[in-house]
C-alpha cells in the first residue's frame, strides 16, 4: 500500500513540475534530420527566428566546383547572410552555410579537412559544428553565443524538436504594448 502511495506521490510530482516548467520545444517524431536535405534546415532556421537572409540553394548552375555530382560530397548545400553582419560588397552571403552529406561519416571526413585548413590558415576559421551526416558553417563575425544559436537549432532538430528562440529569449520584464 506504501509503495502504491509512494508511486503516485512521484507521478503527480514529475506531471506537477512538467505542467509548471516554461514553454518547451515542439516535440515531432516525424523530424528526422539525416533525412533534411539544406534547405530544409535553414528554412527551420528561419522558423526558430534566427536573421537568415540572402540563402542560395546549391544546384547545378550555383555550385561551381562541381560537388553536387561527386560521391564523396554534399548531397545539398546552402549559403546564407546573417542579416547581423555587413553584406555590403559580398559577393557571397556572409553568414554560413549547411552541407547535408550521405552518410555522418563524409560529414565528419568534411569537417576534419576543413578545420585542417583552419590550422593552417586560422585567419579564414569559421564555427564548424557537426550533427549526424550535416555541417553547419558559421563565420566567426558572429560572437559565440550568436553563432550557437544555429546549432541550438540543429541539434533540437536532430531530437525531434523545432526550437523557436525568440520566445527562449523572450525576458518577463517588459509588459505588452498598451
Amino acid at each position: 500500500m506504501k509503495k502504491g502511495l509512494i508511486v503516485i506521490i512521484m507521478v503527480i510530482f514529475v506531471l506537477t513540475l512538467a505542467a509548471c516548467s516554461n514553454e518547451e520545444p515542439i516535440t515531432n517524431p516525424e523530424i528526422d534530420l539525416a533525412q533534411m536535405d539544406a534547405a530544409v534546415i535553414v528554412n527551420y532556421f528561419e522558423q526558430a527566428g534566427l536573421p537568415v537572409a540572402n540563402i542560395i540553394v546549391y544546384a547545378e548552375d550555383t555550385d561551381v566546383y562541381g560537388a553536387l555530382e561527386r560521391a564523396d560530397a554534399f548531397t545539398s548545400k546552402v549559403l546564407f547572410a546573417d542579416s547581423r553582419l555587413d553584406q555590403s560588397g559580398a559577393k557571397a552571403p556572409i553568414g554560413g552555410s549547411v552541407e547535408v552529406y550521405a552518410t555522418a561519416e563524409l560529414a565528419a571526413a568534411r569537417a576534419d579537412y576543413i578545420e585542417l585548413i583552419f590550422d593552417i590558415i586560422p585567419a579564414a576559421g569559421e564555427y564548424i559544428y557537426l550533427q549526424d551526416n550535416v555541417l553547419l558553417r558559421v563565420d566567426r563575425a558572429l560572437l559565440a553565443e550568436e553563432a550557437t544559436a544555429y546549432l541550438a537549432v540543429l541539434q533540437g532538430l536532430a531530437d525531434g524538436e523545432i526550437i523557436n528562440l525568440n520566445t527562449v529569449n523572450n525576458s518577463d520584464d517588459t509588459a505588452p504594448a498598451e
